[in-house]
């Protein structure tokens, strides 16, 4: 959370210096209450391992994964985040997978 404040403060700041429109400019970064928010907590790679269909944080407590599949490539980060319900869910950050397209028939 405090990585992504920092972000986009200081894209807001870049965005003053060079006199960007105001109706261009990132607005600075407010803190949302409590009672706003949902819990949310953003892990990269040395925060987080995948083992044996679990998902395993940096705070020692294991997720079960439910309709998980193996990605292509290692993830680089996981948002964990909890819904209005109570469900916890994950979002994986993955490298996307290139492929060349078939060279033009002549």
């Amino acid at each position: 959370m405090i990585r992504d404040f920092g972000r986009s403060r200081t894209k807001a700041l870049k965005d003053i210096k060079p006199a960007v429109p105001m109706r261009q400019r990132a607005g600075m970064p407010q803190w949302k209450g409590k009672r706003e928010a949902l819990p949310t907590l953003e892990y990269t790679k040395r925060g987080f391992r995948l083992k044996d269909g679990r998902l395993l944080l940096a705070a020692g407590s294991w997720l079960g994964l439910c309709g998980w599949r193996q990605p292509p490539k290692p993830p680089s980060s996981v948002r964990v985040y909890r819904d209005a319900v109570g469900h916890w869910w994950g979002s994986f950050v993955v490298p996307a997978v290139t492929e060349q397209p078939p060279a033009p028939g002549v």
